[in-house]
């Protein structure tokens, strides 16, 4: 299994845009806000973005060589390689911040939840979907290692704390379970098993060994969209 192939089957899931539209609305984030986005990868969030009316996009990804491509999908907006924990912006120069799946896979969460404080402007706000755990057992961290978009996968409640810490609030979150279905749904058609052996599927292709059986039942793994304020 190679790692474009999971992002493949991530990025075509059905639905895609769903939850970042319906988060945008929830978030208030005007067509003509400074937006950005952070873990951009090929751009395709940003190109729906542009497509969707949002006019001042700059878009960051630690990993240069997807920015080629990115670019051409949304030639309107500015992308940059940059690393989350260090972002090459004024204090204050964005209205508005959301993430795709990103958030997870930073090692120091604690950095970056500052650096997005610090580039929001006092009002703005962080739109956060991504990957949560519902527990943290030693057994459920283990299950994940070695597994791409999951290894740094946190609960809802820490990444809360992390952001709060970092001086925001949270003014909205919910699980979203149904995003993590689709997404499995999706791994089913690109990899050709049955939806009930995607779990252990990834883990026997990515993980560890010994925790070869159904990593989204083990891990107790879902889907969240939450929502920060810069007050």
């Amino acid at each position: 299994m190679e790692n474009s192939s999971l992002r493949d089957a991530f990025v075509n899931r059905e639905k895609r845009f769903m939850l970042l539209d319906r988060g945008c609305v929830r978030a208030d984030f005007r067509k003509d806000a400074q937006l950005l986005e952070i873990g951009c990868a090929g751009g395709e969030a940003a190109q729906h973005m542009s497509e969707q009316g949002y006019t001042h996009i700059t878009a960051i990804d630690i990993d240069g060589d997807v920015l080629v491509e990115a670019q051409k999908k949304a030639p309107s907006c500015t992308f940059l390689c940059a690393n989350a924990c260090a972002l090459p912006f004024d204090e204050e120069s964005f209205d508005g911040i959301y993430s795709e799946a990103a958030f997870a896979l930073i090692t120091d969460k604690c950095a970056a939840a500052k650096e997005y404080a610090r580039v929001l402007r006092h009002g703005g706000r962080i739109l956060l979907n991504d990957f949560a755990l519902r527990k943290t057992t030693n057994s459920e961290r283990r299950s994940v290692e070695g597994i791409p978009m999951l290894m740094g996968v946190q609960t809802m409640d820490c990444y809360r704390s992390l952001f709060e810490d970092a001086g925001l609030r949270c003014v909205y979150e919910k699980e979203e379970f149904y995003e993590l279905a689709r997404i499995a749904s999706s791994l089913s058609k690109t990899y050709q098993i049955p939806l009930s052996q995607v779990g252990e599927y990834l883990v026997s292709a990515f993980g560890r060994d010994e925790f070869v059986n159904d990593f989204f039942s083990q891990a107790q793994m879902s889907y969240c969209q939450m929502i920060f304020e810069k007050g």
